[in-house]
């Protein structure tokens, strides 16, 4: 385990903990890119998960878009380092691994990488813009995953909220009414929730970097 990974997840990152945790988000995230591949199958088009899909021969971010004909279109959203991101800051560089770690996705990279992946699977007319940067100020996007207003909405996101529900997990797995692991799962994705937050709030990561491109050509009419 290395020095960031045992103080950001002092809890959840302890032997047999972590591995359980983890290995759920894996079958969910791995669920969902297969989805994705069937159903893009004979399309035209292609669309791509976020936080970047995991292949095989990708760039160094692990993202390569899905296949697509002549003149086929591509859109997709991915979770980005900004501009903003210093990685000779620790904190920002511990911020960026925590939400990589807890969200079980491929290192982050910037815009220019992801730019880059797109022209380097063959795609043209590249755009691409950080949405985020349009969100209002006073609502930020991050602002659902913070717990600054008492409602029976944003109670499970606040400290009580969540001792009660790591406390109701753990009592329905002992009665085996929720999957083994289910509390562990529950304390990685509040150190993404409170990770993914402070990152916001420093200006140092975004999960909105809207990307549309096409492959050269024609489509098929």
């Amino acid at each position: 385990m290395t020095r960031p990974e045992a103080e950001l997840f002092p809890t959840v990152l302890q032997p047999g903990i972590a591995p359980r945790a983890l290995a759920h988000l894996h079958d969910i995230v791995s669920d969902f890119l297969l989805a994705v591949d069937g159903a893009k199958g004979e399309g035209d088009g292609t669309e791509g998960p976020p936080e970047g899909a995991v292949r095989p021969g990708g760039g160094r971010s692990g993202r390569t878009p899905g296949r697509g004909e002549a003149g086929a279109p591509f859109v997709g959203y991915d979770w980005c380092t900004t501009a903003t991101y210093d990685d000779s800051v620790p904190e920002h560089r511990d911020l960026i691994r925590s939400i990589e770690c807890s969200n079980a996705m491929p290192r982050m990279g910037p815009f220019s990488e992801v730019r880059r992946d797109l022209e380097l699977a063959g795609f043209v007319d590249v755009k691409s813009s950080d949405r985020a940067e349009d969100a209002d100020a006073e609502t930020p996007w991050y602002r659902p995953l913070e717990s600054l207003e008492l409602s029976l909405k944003s109670l499970p996101r606040t400290p009580f909220g969540r001792r009660i529900t790591s406390s109701a997990l753990s009592i329905l797995e002992s009665l085996r009414l929720v999957p083994p692991g289910s509390r562990d799962v529950q304390e990685v994705l509040n150190v993404a929730a409170d990770s993914i937050v402070a990152a916001g709030r420093l200006g140092i990561f975004t999960p909105m970097f809207f990307h549309s491109a096409h492959k050269p050509g024609n489509l098929r009419s």
